[in-house]
């Protein structure tokens, strides 16, 4: 039992602690994109934010970092965490189509990082707007697909259940087993008064 209340305990706390980011972020060659990756700011207000470039998590190489929000990387990237809002905003300049990959927000903690995958797909600018389509700003605002905050808020209430629920079946057995000996206690009390 015990190993199950602590496997629970440590799977919501993962769970609550989640970061999200968009899984997709477009741009063309020559402007500028911004990916917003949410956090728990109750977690993870004080830990150092990155943006790495790599297919894998394992081996992805750091191109950007928060401490103490300067920029990165021949100055074209920028990370600026909002620590009040949980989120943290990375800003590509000057696009280029070897700029398309995969792209990891990450945080760092003990152990292995947080770490949420996105694609970055950087496409040539049209030479002539479009007739029929206004051509818009280059830079975008990319944001998660979900509110990390109701997420928190809502994972830190099946924590605070869980953690209620184990307390309630922890007393419940130890009741049971008082139960159990001091009912035996009485019936050996019973037979051994018989037995004079």
């Amino acid at each position: 039992m015990k190993n199950i209340q602590f496997t629970l305990i440590v799977i919501t706390i993962s769970l609550a602690a989640a970061l999200t980011g968009p899984k997709q972020v477009f741009g063309t060659t020559g402007g500028a994109v911004t990916i917003r990756c949410q956090y728990c700011a109750s977690y993870y207000k004080y830990h150092e934010k990155y943006l790495c470039k790599g297919s894998e998590w394992k081996s992805c190489s750091i191109i950007a970092h928060s401490q103490g929000q300067q920029e990165n990387i021949d100055n074209r990237i920028i990370i600026v965490d909002n620590q009040t809002s949980g989120e943290f905003f990375t800003t590509m300049t000057q696009l280029s189509t070897k700029d398309t990959g995969h792209y990891w927000c990450g945080i760092t903690i003990t152990g292995y990082d947080r770490m949420v995958k996105i694609q970055l797909n950087v496409i040539e600018a049209p030479t002539t707007p479009s007739p029929t389509l206004p051509y818009e700003p280059l830079e975008t605002v990319h944001q998660a697909n979900q509110s990390t905050t109701d997420l928190c808020i809502l994972l830190g209430l099946m924590f605070g259940i869980l953690i209620i629920a184990a307390i309630f079946i922890r007393r419940c057995r130890k009741y049971s087993a008082v139960g159990e000996k001091g009912f035996r206690y009485i019936e050996e009390e019973s037979n051994s008064s018989y037995a004079f």
